[in-house]
């Protein structure tokens, strides 16, 4: 089990949003055979544009040049699917359901690196509360 929060804050000029990311605040996970492994926190810039139904996002951690590439398809206001490919050894296929001020999303994650296998990623987002 592993678990860790984001915080995150962004600016919209026309269609191009641009932000800033500390990911992986109190990053830890546990495993079964009882060890404890602290992960790293980083700081990642992020853009993103919209060329309506697509949205296209684009994350780089300036310090490790790690960086993340996503597409995601507005099906409707409500719902909408994601494919991403990113150096964080990882692709993920998954959808979002957006409510008025919560996010719910679910990706099935494929690593890079088949001795891994695969995972799952459940996500929950409040909205901007103002």
């Amino acid at each position: 089990m592993s678990y860790s929060f984001d915080l995150g804050f962004h600016q919209s000029i026309r269609d191009f949003n641009f932000g800033i990311l500390i990911k992986d605040i109190l990053p830890y996970t546990y495993w079964t055979t009882g060890e404890i492994d602290v992960g790293k926190t980083s700081i990642i810039l992020g853009s993103n544009t919209s060329i309506d139904p697509i949205n296209i996002s684009f994350d780089l951690d300036p310090f490790s040049l790690e960086y993340f590439i996503g597409l995601e398809y507005d099906y409707n206001s409500l719902f909408s699917v994601h494919l991403s490919n990113s150096t964080f050894e990882k692709v993920y296929l998954g959808f979002f359901v957006n409510l008025d001020q919560l996010n719910i999303g679910y990706s099935f994650v494929i690593p890079h690196h088949n001795q891994l296998g695969t995972s799952q990623t459940i996500i929950l987002g409040l909205k901007n509360l103002n």
